[in-house]
């Protein structure tokens, strides 16, 4: 569990850093010096510089000084704001970083117009949607540690239950040893007096003559 959401969280990271520089100019671009109508969302809206360079790990992008003129309906202007520290982005040969941010309160054409001598590659303004890397990396750090928490809850609940449920016979544990059947009795032999005494009774009764009860008599003395 805790590896899956490792991997969701890097993933997760990964998409997002990928998904947002993908929509740095999703409303647009306008070149440097130059003037467009762009379409705006309401809310707010991420402006950015780019130019088609190359830049090793140690540079980072230079904005130059540029007029930037943004008005809507009405020819209300529309100022550009301070968005702090801003997101980068290097895709092939546009190399790119977010400037500031626009409130739009209402959707719809926007007049844009840019002037200077700016003496670039071919430098540009785009308008898209930023996405911070700080909430990417804390929303990624969200996933993991929920992932981890989660597996730890299910390890324990696991645990508790195999310690509660008993052994079935023969799963787990030894077979009980086999029980030797009880050993036969042996036969009773009966009483000599006895068998006299009911010898003498058949020969009373009539089912021996003289002979066969001397007889019989005979062979019970001899046992003794």
């Amino acid at each position: 569990m805790a590896v899956a959401a490792s991997v969701a969280g890097f993933a997760y990271l990964i998409v997002g850093a990928v998904t947002g520089t993908l929509k740095h100019d999703d409303f647009g671009v306008v070149p440097i010096p130059g003037q467009a109508t762009i379409e705006l969302d309401a809310g707010t809206v991420a402006v950015f510089y780019q130019e088609r360079t190359h830049l090793s790990e140690a540079e980072s992008l230079d904005v130059p000084e540029f007029r930037l003129d943004v008005r809507g309906r009405g020819d209300t202007p529309v100022e550009l704001e301070d968005a702090g520290p801003g997101s980068s982005y290097e895709l092939n040969d546009l190399a790119g970083t977010q400037i500031g941010q626009l409130e739009i309160e209402e959707a719809g054409d926007y007049a844009v117009r840019t002037g200077g001598k700016v003496g670039r590659n071919r430098p540009e303004v785009s308008f898209g949607e930023d996405v911070p890397l700080g909430r990417l990396l804390g929303v990624s750090a969200l996933i993991i540690v929920g992932g981890m928490v989660l597996g730890g809850l299910l390890w324990a609940i696991g645990s508790a239950r195999r310690k509660r449920t008993p052994l079935q016979p023969g799963v787990g544990s030894a077979p009980p040893p086999a029980t030797a059947p009880p050993a036969a009795a042996p036969p009773r032999t009966p009483d000599p007096a006895e068998r006299l005494r009911a010898l003498e009774a058949r020969r009373n009764a009539g089912e021996l003559g003289e002979a066969e009860y001397a007889a019989a008599r005979e062979a019970i003395l001899r046992e003794l």
